[in-house]
Formats: structure tokens, C-alpha cells, sequence
């Protein structure tokens, strides 16, 4: 007990003759980008204490810092890197630094969530990839998990704290840009906490995942480039266990089906003849399906059941965004819910973000009538634009689901959204048809090198002759992309 006692006396004067041999050096900035939209900034020296980030002055001058924006998202513009910095004098902190509960970190990146944006859609599929561009592009993380926890980056946000309904899942996307867990700066737990960030990285830059907020004029950003958008899907596949660059294989197309729970919109209500007709499809066509349902799956487990579908049919929301670990020349079927039929404008991009390592397809599918239509008036009862509409044209949304033409009282842009609707069977079999069709044509040359490869005679692996089975595949491949073609 007596060296347990005294061996934990000598490391606590270690650690406090540390801190106290620590000397904060004044902060200085280094900035990147001929303006505001195209500005990224490197913060040398800057600390977090509680929700305060103090840049540390060595006289009484207080510098001017540029706008240094955080986030593409307006109303958040409150966030902005610039606004949020206090000054305080090297001889005068506004804490204790030798008896501060004290943190030293080489790397930090501080963004801005945005509370509107807090779902797995816009984190993996657009604020996720935004950060790990920077962090690659500006401090060279480009990698999962490529440095030991102690020298990995710091994630620090600057926003407001995460919401109690917050998805398990939203938060697991963080854990793919460092092995550190997050530091919120609203936390109130960090009150007494000093966080000394030797170098801190802010701002947007010129470039961002984000669609369409990023492709509005009002934002004049352009999209990450593909080399950027190649590493990020290998992070992300890195970081749920998953080989980002699989072959495409031979084999029966697996077609899985996401159904969100209804309580949740945008759900199939006929899912029975959905089944039905894909059973009977299945008679003509060798696939296999299976119905997915994402609730109360984590990120992870999400991920493996994307990577092994080689079509998956979706209606519209932010659970597409696992596309990005599907296979090689995989499709996504994106089903727009009722009154956005036509608007397939959303995953495609993605799509093509990641191309042509992951050549995936995006193909678009509307809802049938509105009589097949269910639409969550009760979701939208408090948006002012609603209490606007005229009886008549409320009428009209519940019963026929058709939006006000008056100028200046269109539909809320999310209005539809809140809908359920039935799939249409027939033309959704004409798409995996078209889908299997295209997919034997790419795997035809896949066999045909590995027939190639092997001798003629074949090579037996546990009695069975390797030789043989590639070229019977492919003749059944060949045979049934003529009859969908």
C-alpha cells in the first residue's frame, strides 16, 4: 500500500510540475484563401476554457481577425469562427493554468454542426466528408485511426450542444474522423477544463459535400474533388471494417428493400405486393431479396447491410447515405415520395462524387397517386406557411395532395416529405431488370479473367473443378442478359 501511495505522490508531482513548466505562447493565425468563401485558418496556440476560446495576447493590441466562416448554413452564421474568439493577456488569464484540470492537443479541427443538419444523411453523406477533406487537404489526416489515440485529432465543436433525440448513429459518424472522443464547447461538465490546441483548424474553404445548400449562389462553393471524395469512402469503409475496393463477383444480384418504420414517414404501404411481385420476378430471374429495416441498427451494422446489397431501393432520407459502402457498379434505387416525383436530384451527386472508384447508380423511381398516399398533416400544422394557406387549399393538400399555386405560398420544401406512399411494382421491375442486365454485362469479363488464369484441364479445390463452374456462369449470365435486353 505504501509504494502504491507514494508512486501515485510522484506522478501527481510530475504532472503538476509539468503544467507548471508549461508556457503559453501568444496565438498567432495563418490563414489560407483570397476571401471569406475560399478562407481556411490555422490557429497556433489557441485555448478552450469552459465555452471560451481566448486568443492569448502578449501586449494590449487585439488583433483584427478576418470573417472566417463555419458552416454553409445561414441562420447559423452566429458561429462564425470570428465571433465567437475572446482576448485575454498573457499575464492576466482568466484561469489558473497551474491547477486547471489542463489538456494539451498537437491537432484540432473546430466546426459547426449546425442543429438543422442533425441527422446520418447530412453528417456521413455531407458534413463528414467536408471535415475530412479539410483535415486531409490542411493537417494530412487522411486516413482512420492512422496516428495513436494520444497523437490523433481533436474534434472541437463550437455550436450549440447535440439534442437528446439525437441519432446513436449521427453521433457514430464522428468516431470515423478520430479515435478521440469529441469536446463540445457548450458542455457545461467543462467548466473548470482547459484545452491548450497547439494548432486549430477553422473555416470552410472553397470546396464542400454538402448538396444543394453548397451549389446555391448564395454559397459559391464547389464540390470536393474526387481524389478527396476516393479517400473518404476508404476512411469510412476503414472505420465500419468494410473493403472499399470489393470486385465485382458473379453471382445472384442481392436486392434489398429499405423500409423505414411508418411512424417515421416516408415508408412503402404495400410492401405485400412489393414481396409478391419480386417472388415472382424471382421465378424468371436468379436474385435474392430481403426487406431491411434500419431502426435501432447502428452505424456499423447499417454499414455491412449496404455492402452486401448489390441493388438497394430506398425512398428518399438521410439512411441513403450508406450508399457510399455498397459494392462496385452497385445501384441505388432512390423512390421520391409523392408531389417530388421527377426530383432525383439528391444522392446523385454523391454518386458521382465518388466515381469512377466506386461507379455506383443512382436511378430514380416515383410514387404512385396520391390516393395511394398517406401525408403527415398533423407535421406540419405549425409551419407558418401552412396557417397561411386558405381553407380551400388546405383541403386540397389533405385530400389530394396538391400544393398551393398562389406566388409566394408555395409548399413548404419538406411538406411532401412527410408522406408515405405506395411503390409502383411494375416500374420498379422494369428497373431491375435493366439493373441485372447492365450488372451480367460487367461481371462477364470478370469470370472471363478468371477463366484465363486457370489451365484447361481446371483445378480441382475440395472436389470441385474451378475450372468449370466460371464458364457456366457465365453462359447463364450471357442467357439471361439477352432476354432482359
Amino acid at each position: 500500500m505504501l509504494r502504491v501511495t507514494t508512486s501515485a505522490f510522484l506522478l501527481s508531482q510530475v504532472l503538476l510540475g509539468a503544467i507548471s513548466a508549461l508556457q503559453l505562447k501568444p496565438t498567432t493565425l495563418e490563414c489560407t484563401g483570397k476571401d471569406a468563401i475560399e478562407r481556411v485558418c490555422k490557429f497556433h496556440n489557441l485555448v478552450l476554457h469552459g465555452p471560451d476560446l481566448y486568443w492569448i495576447l502578449e501586449g494590449d493590441d487585439i488583433p483584427s481577425v478576418p470573417k472566417i466562416p463555419m458552416t454553409w448554413v445561414a441562420p447559423e452564421d452566429h458561429h462564425d469562427m470570428d465571433k465567437l474568439l475572446k482576448f485575454a493577456n498573457i499575464s492576466n488569464l482568466p484561469f489558473d493554468l497551474a491547477h486547471a484540470n489542463l489538456e494539451v492537443v498537437e491537432d484540432a479541427v473546430l466546426w459547426n454542426r449546425a442543429g438543422l443538419l442533425m441527422n446520418l444523411g447530412h453528417m456521413m453523406g455531407e458534413m463528414t466528408g467536408t471535415i475530412h477533406g479539410l483535415i486531409c487537404q490542411h493537417l494530412g489526416y487522411c486516413k482512420y485511426a492512422q496516428r495513436a489515440l494520444e497523437n490523433d485529432i481533436q474534434v472541437v465543436f463550437v455550436d450549440d450542444l447535440l439534442t437528446d433525440d439525437t441519432s446513436r448513429t449521427v453521433s457514430q459518424t464522428w468516431g470515423c474522423l478520430s479515435q478521440k472522443p469529441y469536446i463540445e464547447r457548450a458542455e457545461p461538465l467543462r467548466a473548470q477544463q482547459v484545452l491548450v490546441m497547439q494548432t486549430a483548424l477553422a473555416g470552410m474553404g472553397p470546396t464542400c459535400r454538402a448538396f444543394y445548400w453548397c451549389s446555391d449562389p448564395s454559397v459559391q462553393r464547389k464540390p470536393l474533388p474526387q481524389e478527396l471524395m476516393h479517400s473518404f469512402r476508404d476512411r469510412m469503409c476503414d472505420c465500419m471494417d468494410i473493403s472499399p475496393t470489393a470486385p465485382v463477383q458473379a453471382r445472384a444480384p442481392r436486392v434489398k428493400i429499405l423500409q423505414r418504420a411508418f411512424a417515421a414517414r416516408r415508408s412503402f404501404l404495400n410492401l405485400v405486393d412489393v414481396e409478391e411481385q419480386l417472388k415472382a420476378l424471382q421465378h424468371n430471374l436468379p436474385f435474392t431479396y430481403h426487406i431491411l429495416h434500419n431502426e435501432g441498427l447502428s452505424l456499423k451494422e447499417q454499414a455491412h447491410e449496404f455492402a452486401s446489397a448489390d441493388i438497394l431501393v430506398g425512398m428518399h432520407g438521410a439512411a441513403l447515405a450508406s450508399m457510399v459502402f455498397m459494392p462496385i457498379h452497385s445501384v441505388v434505387v432512390e423512390v421520391m415520395p409523392y408531389n417530388w416525383n421527377g426530383n432525383h436530384e439528391f444522392y446523385e451527386p454523391l454518386a458521382k462524387a465518388l466515381s469512377p472508384i466506386s461507379q455506383l447508380q443512382v436511378l430514380g423511381l416515383d410514387t404512385v397517386a396520391h390516393h395511394q398516399a398517406h401525408l403527415f398533416i398533423d407535421n406540419i400544422k405549425g409551419d407558418p406557411a401552412y396557417l397561411e394557406l386558405l381553407p380551400e387549399e388546405k383541403l386540397a393538400l389533405a385530400e389530394h395532395g396538391r400544393c398551393p399555386e398562389r406566388p409566394g405560398h408555395p409548399c413548404g420544401m419538406w411538406w411532401m416529405h412527410e408522406s408515405a406512399a405506395a411503390l409502383d411494382v411494375h416500374a420498379l421491375e422494369a428497373l431491375l431488370k435493366s439493373s441485372m442486365a447492365e450488372m451480367s454485362q460487367l461481371q462477364q469479363p470478370v469470370w472471363q479473367q478468371q477463366q484465363a488464369a486457370l489451365p484447361a484441364s481446371g483445378h480441382t479445390h475440395h472436389g470441385v473443378v474451378l475450372g468449370e463452374a466460371p464458364a457456366g456462369a457465365v453462359h447463364r449470365l450471357q442467357n439471361r442478359s439477352r432476354m432482359l435486353l
